[in-house]
């Protein structure tokens, strides 16, 4: 698993935005990154599908309840913020995705040039 932390390159800014940049702690290695930095078109695109892979992660352990002990004493947990978190991150760096051009053609006003054209 290799791991790399510059923020200067485009896995050290997805991994800054991701909060994933100690070593001990990794969770996505260089090569994912830099697969994900290819398939997005950029550091950006990589940053929102990164907090996907990591929402999907925490969405599948993240507890929320509370609950009285016997003694009397309760206790709550809630590990959704994480996910809230990853949520603000895809909304933010998910529309950077690469877009085509729209263009709508509402009339041709005669037959295409091309010979091989037939109505």
């Amino acid at each position: 698993m290799a791991f790399t932390f510059d923020p200067s390159t485009d896995i050290g800014r997805v991994r800054l935005r991701l909060a994933d940049t100690t070593e001990q702690n990794a969770i996505l290695t260089d090569e994912v990154i830099s697969a994900l930095v290819t398939d997005m078109g950029g550091w950006r695109g990589a940053v929102a599908e990164g907090a996907r892979i990591l929402l999907a992660q925490v969405a599948r352990f993240a507890r929320n309840y509370s609950t009285t002990r016997r003694d009397g004493t309760s206790e709550s947990v809630d590990e959704t913020a994480a996910a809230t978190y990853l949520e603000s991150l895809i909304e933010q760096y998910g529309k950077a995705s690469p877009t085509l051009p729209t263009l709508t053609v509402r009339r041709l006003k005669g037959y295409p040039s091309d010979p091989f054209y037939q109505s």
